[in-house]
């Protein structure tokens, strides 16, 4: 205002200036009032013009500042951020220049995050692609919110979480059958197979299908592993059994066996080829070997306590047609035999401790009867005689009582009678103390009729 006073100042010692000059030059009143005039007209037309001047400055001033200040609210909301709050106590000029270098700033934060939201896209799409997931969705052509921003961060961390997870996985997955393969002899077989023997875990889709089909694979390998161990132990006993059969040397076999250990392919085959040479030598000598079979089976009949007639109910027996069909009716008679010894060895020799023990009792009886044994007998022998036998006759009705209540829970089991020498336990036993009775009537009436 004082800047204000001063110009007035000046313009009124300036307008003396001419007063004065007007009449020294000697102008008279018209022409001083024309001269006057002209210098008002003067005044008035450049104030004006500074007038209009300024006026339009300070409204490219205010366009600036609404358009700047409508391009940072514009941008603050696309990125979801706050700016600094204009300081009202500044100059319109002071408050333009502020507003527009924040638009400035603002635009190059979008320029700056659209360059690193598509830096990101990419970087998502990439994972994802390799992990067979949907990206996260982000717009290309709109600058991202703050909290988008964040989002994508985020997925993408979880993402290359998971990406190294599933790579791990792979990587033990193909380590475990490329091992199997080894073990197993085999090449992979499927186009899926080969992509896990042969690719890398970079190049290898790590999808979760992908991933379970390998587990698959792997699971499948595994029970081709157990499969063909148990062919192997399947073929090594063939063989401990045709070694047998054959009475060959067995030094032979442990030599040969102990150089195909493991249950690849190539270690089966030369098990089937030494099977093939086992075979053909059994043909050769196919009666011997049926024969071997025969006695085998008595053995077995004889610890299963078989009757006569259930023996001669194995027709095969009693054929001398010794050839191919005849030797395999033998075999699988004895493997029957041995399979049913073993589920039921344990009762079988409860009756054959019963059988020894009865045995005893009868060998005892005889001796006895014996007239020459008080003369014939030494030091303490009957007083041991004596001990023996009230030991059977105590064991004996004890065992006998064990085996009824075995054989019946055993019948229980199984909705069958349990047989020994044909006929029920009960039966076997009444059978063979009738039998006893009777030989000892027979044995009174032959010393009567003497």
């Amino acid at each position: 205002m004082e800047n204000f006073q001063e110009l007035l100042q000046h313009q009124d010692e300036g307008l003396r200036e001419l007063a004065k000059l007007w009449k020294e030059i000697g102008f008279d009143e018209e022409n001083i009032r024309l001269r006057k005039h002209t210098v008002l007209e003067h005044f008035d037309g450049i104030l004006s013009q500074m007038i209009q001047e300024e006026k339009n400055h300070k409204a490219g001033l205010l366009d600036s500042l609404e358009r700047n200040t409508l391009i940072c609210e514009k941008l603050k909301k696309e990125m979801g951020i706050s700016v600094e709050d204009f300081d009202c106590d500044q100059s319109l000029i002071e408050l333009t220049n502020f507003v527009k270098k924040e638009a400035l700033r603002l635009k190059k934060m979008k320029e700056d995050r659209m360059v690193e939201v598509l830096k990101l896209k990419r970087q998502d799409e990439e994972l994802c692609t390799k992990l067979c997931m949907d990206p996260f969705y982000i717009s290309s052509t709109t600058v991202p919110t703050t909290a988008q921003l964040e989002g994508l961060k985020d997925h993408i961390k979880r993402m290359d979480d998971e990406k190294y997870d599933r790579e791990e996985k792979f990587m033990t997955l193909k380590d475990n059958i490329l091992k199997l393969y080894e073990e197993l002899e085999h090449e992979p077989i499927s186009d899926f197979e080969r992509e896990i023997a042969c690719e890398d875990a970079e190049y290898f889709i790590l999808s979760s299908s992908n991933l379970s089909k390998a587990s698959e694979v792997l699971k499948m390998l595994e029970n081709q592993v157990k499969a063909q161990q148990k062919e192997h132990m399947l073929l090594v006993e063939k063989i401990e059994n045709l070694y047998e059969r054959l009475r060959m040397d067995m030094t032979e076999k442990y030599k040969f066996l102990s150089v195909h250990q493991g249950h690849g392919k190539s270690v089966l085959a030369d098990l089937k080829l030494e099977i093939e040479r086992l075979e053909e030598i059994k043909k050769a000598n196919i009666e011997k070997f049926i024969i071997n079979l025969r006695n085998e089976l008595h053995d077995l009949w004889n610890k299963c306590f078989y009757s006569k007639k259930q023996r001669d109910d194995f027709l095969p027996l009693h054929s001398i047609d010794f050839n191919e069909e005849l030797l395999d009716q033998h075999e699988a008679e004895v493997e029957r035999m041995k399979e049913y010894h073993s589920q039921h060895k344990d009762l079988f020799l409860r009756v054959s401790q019963r059988e020894e023990v009865w045995s005893k009792f009868i060998e005892l009886e005889r001796r006895a009867k014996d007239p020459t044994r008080l003369m014939n007998s030494r030091g303490n022998q009957l007083l041991i005689e004596e001990k023996e036998r009230n030991k059977v006759n105590k064991a004996l009705p004890r065992i006998e009582q064990e085996l009824f209540e075995l054989i019946d829970d055993w019948e229980q089991e199984h909705g069958k009678v349990f047989m020994v020498e044909g006929v029920c336990f009960s039966d076997f036993i009444a059978q063979q103390k009738e039998d006893h009775c009777r030989a000892l009537e027979e044995e009174k009436n032959a010393k009567e009729r003497a």
